[in-house]
């Protein structure tokens, strides 16, 4: 299983690599100006969307986990 040891290997490097530079710029680099721009349409329309199924999530999830374990007891047929 060496060869599935190098890839973990150097996927752990990429992933630190960006990981450690969202760290640099959190903690190292000068702030930038703020960001004054209000919502636009579309991405006030994206974050209803996610809001509403978060939501919705939530309060029905009974349905959504059953559709889940249906399709994921399809992968595992004796």
């Amino acid at each position: 299983l060496y060869p599935l040891a190098v890839i973990g290997v150097l996927a752990s490097v990429v992933s630190a690599f960006y990981y450690l530079r969202i760290v640099k710029v959190m903690y190292f680099d000068e702030p930038s100006d703020a960001f004054d721009r209000p919502v636009g349409r579309g991405i006030g329309a994206v974050l209803a969307a996610a809001s509403a199924f978060a939501v919705l999530f939530v309060v029905f999830q009974t349905p959504i986990l059953d559709g889940a374990g249906a399709a994921a007891s399809v992968l595992f047929l004796p």
